[in-house]
């Protein structure tokens, strides 16, 4: 994992493996499934709305995604 250079301040840029990327959005979908939706945001940062609409997009990232094993 690489942080990338960002001009947001509010933005973070990595540079993710693909098994990086797997086990981030593994725990995303962890956290929603295992969670009580009123328990979400005194244990994590934010609602599980906004968790739900970073597992869409990452799931719109994860559609773009070549193949495994195709480069």
């Amino acid at each position: 994992m690489e942080l990338t250079k960002s001009d947001d301040p509010e933005e973070v840029h990595l540079t993710l493996s693909r098994a990086e990327f797997d086990m981030i959005s593994g725990c995303v979908m962890a956290a929603i499934q295992e969670v009580p939706d009123w328990e979400f945001s005194s244990r994590l940062p934010g609602d599980v709305d906004a968790a739900r609409a970073v597992r869409n997009s990452l799931w719109g990232v994860h559609d773009q995604l070549p193949p495994r094993g195709v480069v």
